[in-house]
């Protein structure tokens, strides 16, 4: 029997990724990414809030989540070249576009872009924290999944416009 060792891994996001899997997850990866950050600023800067409900709430608390952001990062001496109050405009509005009629709801498919300063910046914090830790690679089943979520979206960005019958 082999013996699994418990290796430490970067808390680096590479941008690619967070695309990939925000797309593939139809944003739910963005929402384990705000639970996860939401989790890390409420000890870091001793917050009193509940993150799954901000994470929840993710349409509402993304300005909040950016501006607590700025300012630890601040704290840091690192920088955050980004606009809380535009970042938290942005995600609203591209959120609720999913009320269009199709296919125009499709952009919300976009909906990682607001976020992408806001990775960056962790990326940031993470790589003066850390030092020389691998980044973990995708196993074979979760490349599998992600190839047949590739496919299915495609299928469901095909059928978006085909007219109806």
């Amino acid at each position: 029997m082999t013996q699994k060792t418990n290796e430490n891994y970067s808390k680096i996001i590479p941008i690619w990724r967070f695309i990939l899997l925000s797309i593939i997850t139809f944003g739910i990866y963005e929402l384990v990414w705000f639970y996860k950050n939401w989790k890390f600023l409420k000890v870091e800067q001793n917050l009193k809030i509940t993150p799954i409900l901000r994470t929840i709430f993710s349409i509402i608390f993304a300005w909040s989540f950016a501006w607590y952001l700025k300012t630890f990062l601040k704290e840091k001496n690192i920088s955050a070249k980004f606009s809380p109050t535009l970042i938290g405009i942005y995600y609203f509005i591209i959120a609720i576009l999913w009320k269009l009629p199709d296919p125009y709801s499709l952009i919300t498919i976009f909906s990682f872009m607001p976020l992408l300063p806001l990775v960056n910046s962790m990326n940031k914090f993470w790589q003066s924290q850390e030092q020389n830790l691998a980044q973990k690679k995708f196993t074979w089943w979760q490349i599998i999944l992600i190839i047949i979520w590739i496919i299915i979206i495609l299928l469901y960005v095909f059928a978006a416009f085909l007219p109806e019958l």
